[in-house]
């Protein structure tokens, strides 16, 4: 024991003393090899950065607690018509009534309609997004407003005083400035006056960016007919809430139960209705969560490949082995020299970690601008308390995960050999640990290039989809008038001069070359509508029995003048709309290619005429006219139905105008808006942005993902490329005197070459085979996040591996090559 220093005794007899004394030998060993400290940090740094940004996505949208009471018991409801995936409806007010009186597995039920809309204020239209809902809804998610009180269940009676509103925190504060006495104001919202009630508590905006909230029976207040009370009209989106200790299998079997009655009563409208049930979290967060776990798992295979290359860089420290073999020497056993190594392991995670927070706070900062959407009011990404702790965590584990394996290598250290004067080699054992870790890197690092690359193709062939017009200079301005309870010519007279007057201001504006306008337009969907359209049921006059009745994903718009000219949609048969085809005239329809050669084949389509569902109230529409087919959004799947109609039979409160210029799109935006404004005071402008801005929006995810994974993919390459140079660096400098021997005694610089590089290459080449095996191990958790390229495209998985082949032989060339300038006579001469 006298061999052992005072100072290490006495520390051993206190714990704090002991971990003190080990934290200043780790720093002493960070500061004595400052460039080995600094690439250990920086390599784990990057990896604990970009699994603190990623959790920070993960946590901010699948695990931060959900604003309302109890979430776990709310689910959404919607109805299935039939077995077609896009036929999925929201629930008619009749159903409702009957499910909420013939279930006890669901507390309570809440109907709701939200879309733009408009709210005035000192004579002008706003843009405002408002949710009709029942007064139940609000109950029913445990939220109340701050300021004043809820609607009560008389103020939700069709006819009866609805005429009431609740405003969001924001929209109080920015359109009224927090005006404490707003409380029985009159504000005027969709054309119409309301009374404000309430004020809901900051932040909250549901269903999603909510901006007021008005009772549902004020959406049909003022119609002649209650035509909601058809049990077909299954509009409305509906939330519930389920009793406690009920699961979401019993309830859906319930009320499940309860609609197989509903069809056996009311056969013509609710037969093969299903009912689904679904987390209301989970319906929110939608197809979102395979690919955050997709992230998930990319990022642990780049912290695992940053700790593989921490590693095996603190293996090369050839000094260390001398150095433990003399601690070993003076008495030192093996745990405390574990112990020594893992503290030190744990003082650059630490440090890793800190700079990582700063890379995790940039990507966080940077996230906005990648994603060009608002996201749900109930989403926040950012570096919170849960986020931290998580990457403290990550740091520890970090910290232990690369330093332990270094740590046991050196703890059993082989005294003889280690102090042998002279020794300059490296024990087997240590030799394939190392090995091992390279294949690893190389085999993850291959992985995550072949994840990225098909991402980026997936990505590729988005853009590439054929939409069916002509894309370039163009921009597109969302228009809202609303105008309540009018009959439809007066509808007519109102939305037609109005959208009418903004497109005649908005075609004279220098660099203009045509304009339009209609309900849809490509890409601008307010939210991605999936792979299918919904279906939707009509007759054909004159066709037999068994072929008059048919069921097909259709897409409606109401257009105007201008609309196909303006997209570039061309015109095969028939004529397009004019100012003649008014309410005077029989509905006229527009249809596309497919419907024509669907519903007419081998015959012209011009003449015939149709009418929605099976029912002699609708009445038959002609077709005037046959154009060539359009997508409105790139994932969907196969050709689908296209049904134009006129603005000035079918008016729409909503528009889109479509503007063709000349020139930069970009630069026209401002004009346009302020010819809509210039138009009349009454139209809210929802937004104006190019055909391109709106293409980014529609595939915001598809290019996140892509662009996280090869971000990933690149870091991953780079620390593949540089634990594979340090390691073969570290093993020349090793061989020294070997090679020094060899080229001696004749060995040409071609054979040391081949020797040095040679190693690294045939690490690189086992470790590219099994990240090819992890490749179609995995190819089934990625086949459904790709569009248009299969999970193990041979294409894909060929230029990754050359890539990283390449990249590969360059990290080993550079060592091969000095090794190979190796001055034998001094080598000997020096040994």
């Amino acid at each position: 024991m006298s061999c052992i220093p005072g100072s290490l005794l006495a520390a051993s007899k206190y714990p704090m003393n002991l971990l003190i004394h080990d934290s200043r030998q780790a720093w002493r060993q960070v500061i004595a090899r400052p460039f080995l400290s600094l690439a250990i940090i920086i390599t784990l740094a990057l990896g604990i950065g970009a699994s603190s940004a990623v959790f920070s996505l993960v946590y901010g949208i699948l695990l931060r607690p959900y604003p309302y009471r109890d979430p776990d018991r709310l689910v959404r409801l919607q109805t299935v018509m039939g077995e077609t995936a896009g036929n999925v409806r929201g629930a008619s007010i009749p159903d409702l009534e009957d499910l909420r009186a013939g279930t006890g597995t669901v507390e309570a039920l809440g109907a709701y309609l939200a879309f733009p809309n408009t709210l005035t204020v000192d004579g002008r239209a706003h843009a405002a997004n408002l949710t009709f809902l029942d007064a139940r809804t609000f109950p029913l998610l445990g939220v109340r407003p701050i300021l004043g009180r809820g609607f009560s269940p008389e103020e939700d009676q069709f006819n009866g005083d609805v005429k009431k509103a609740l405003l969001s925190h924001a929209l109080w504060t920015e359109m009224f400035g927090r005006d404490p006495h707003i409380l029985g104001k009159v504000i005027e919202a969709r054309g119409d006056r309301y009374t404000v009630i309430g004020i809901m508590p900051p932040g909250f905006r549901f269903p999603e960016k909510s901006d007021l909230w008005i009772p549902l029976m004020a959406r049909y207040a003022g119609y002649r007919e209650p035509y909601w009370r058809d049990r077909a009209f299954r509009v409305h989106d509906v939330v519930a809430r389920l009793r406690p200790g009920t699961s979401i299998r019993q309830a859906q079997a319930e009320i499940q139960a309860a609609a197989n009655s509903l069809a056996q009563r009311f056969p013509v409208t609710n037969r093969g209705t299903q009912i689904r049930l679904t987390p209301l979290r989970d319906s929110e967060v939608g197809n979102v969560k395979p690919h955050l776990w997709l992230l998930l798992a990319a990022v642990a295979m780049l912290l695992l490949i940053g700790c593989v290359n921490a590693a095996n860089l603190l293996l090369a420290a050839a000094a260390r082995e001398k150095e433990m073999a003399v601690r070993s020497a003076l008495g030192a056993g093996q745990w405390r020299i574990v112990r020594q190594l893992l503290v030190e392991s744990l003082l650059l995670s630490t440090a890793g970690g800190l700079l990582g927070f700063g890379f995790a706070w940039a990507a966080v900062r940077a996230f906005p601008r990648v994603v060009p959407i608002d996201l749900p009011f109930w989403m926040r990404i950012d570096l919170d308390g849960s986020v931290i702790a998580f990457g403290i965590a990550l740091s520890l584990v970090t910290g232990v995960l690369f330093g332990l394996a270094p740590a046991l290598q050196l703890g059993r250290v082989d005294l003889n050999s280690a102090l042998k004067e002279g020794s300059r080699g490296s024990s087997g054992a240590r030799r394939r640990l190392r090995d091992v870790l390279v294949i690893s890197e190389v085999a993850l690092s291959l992985v995550l290039l072949c994840g990225a690359g098909l991402m980026a193709k997936s990505l590729a062939n988005l853009w590439r989809v054929d939409m069916g017009v002509k894309s370039d200079h163009l921009v597109i301005a969302r228009m809202a008038r609303f105008v309540p309870n009018a009959p439809q010519d007066e509808l007519v007279r109102q939305y037609g001069g109005s959208f009418r007057h903004a497109l005649e201001r908005i075609a004279v504006l220098p660099g203009v070359v045509s304009a339009g306008a209609g309900t849809e337009v490509p890409f601008s969907a307010l939210e991605p509508r999936g792979d299918e359209r919904n279906q939707q049921q009509f007759t054909i006059r004159g066709q037999n029995e068994r072929d008059a009745i048919r069921n097909a994903p259709t897409q409606f718009a109401s257009i105007s003048p201008g609309y196909f000219e303006t997209l570039g949609i061309r015109l095969i048969e028939g004529r397009t709309f004019t100012d003649a085809d008014d309410l005077t005239q029989p509905v006229r329809l527009v249809i596309n290619r497919s419907m024509a050669e669907s519903l007419w084949p081998g015959q012209s389509a011009i003449g015939r005429q149709l009418r929605w569902g099976n029912t002699n109230q609708n009445p038959w529409m002609t077709v005037i006219g046959v154009v060539e087919d359009a997508r409105f959004h790139p994932l969907e799947l196969g050709r689908g139905f296209e049904t134009y109609f006129f603005y000035r039979q079918v008016p729409i409160p909503q528009m889109q105008a479509i503007v063709r210029v000349q020139g930069d799109p970009g630069a026209m935006v401002a004009g346009i808006r302020s010819a809509i404004a210039e138009a009349d005071s009454q139209i809210a402008i929802v937004h104006v942005k190019t055909l391109d801005t709106l293409a980014s929006e529609t595939l915001w995810q598809k290019r996140l993902w892509g662009l996280l994974m090869s971000i990933f993919a690149g870091l991953a390459l780079l620390l593949a490329s540089l634990g594979l140079y340090g390691t073969m660096t570290y093993l020349a400098g090793l061989r020294t005197r070997e090679i020094g021997i060899r080229m001696a005694l004749g060995a040409s610089r071609k054979s040391v070459l081949a020797l040095v590089g040679g190693h690294g290459m045939t690490l690189t080449v086992i470790g590219v085979g099994i990240g090819l095996a992890g490749v179609f191990a995995s190819g089934r958790l990625m086949r459904g996040l790709l569009f248009g390229v299969g999970s193990t495209d041979p294409v894909t998985l060929v230029v990754s591996a050359v890539v990283l082949l390449f990249v590969a032989m360059a990290a080993c060339a550079f060592p091969a090559l000095r090794a190979a300038k190796i001055d034998p006579l001094r080598t000997l001469r020096d040994e």
